[in-house]
């Protein structure tokens, strides 16, 4: 069930909380516990980065379907397509992420959603290109 976009602030929060049940768990001595507290920060501020950026996405994504005049009932699929390009603008770039792209919207489209809105999506939220033809 899809509930919303939760906020960069209580991902981390839930983050923190499973970093936290496996702090100090190895035997003494340990070596790792003191290179994961050193770690924690950097970890941490990351996890950040990327909660807040992908909470981003999914408002412009949600205010976006808004405009486009798709129901509360029927944003799911798209925001699952979102959260896919969101994957794959973070792993892929050039010719080979718009090749993807071009992959998984044939697939949502497939699956019943609107070409035009995907597209919008892929365009104007992620700035993802079609792939050039062959």
């Amino acid at each position: 069930m899809f509930v919303g976009v939760s906020s960069g602030y209580d991902r981390l929060a839930k983050y923190k909380a499973k970093v936290r049940v496996f702090q100090g768990t190895g035997a003494s001595p340990d070596y790792t516990a003191p290179v994961v507290q050193h770690m924690l920060n950097e970890m941490y501020r990351k996890a950040q980065v990327a909660f807040n950026e992908q909470a981003t996405y999914g408002t412009m994504v949600s205010s976006y379907l808004g405009v486009s005049g798709i129901s509360v009932v029927g944003r799911g699929g798209y925001q699952a397509f979102a959260s896919q390009m969101y994957r794959l603008t973070r792993t892929q770039t050039g010719e080979s992420l718009r090749m993807e792209v071009a992959a998984i919207l044939a697939a949502w489209v497939a699956r019943g959603l609107v070409q035009g809105i995907l597209e919008g999506i892929r365009s104007d939220i992620f700035g993802v290109s079609a792939p050039t033809p062959p």
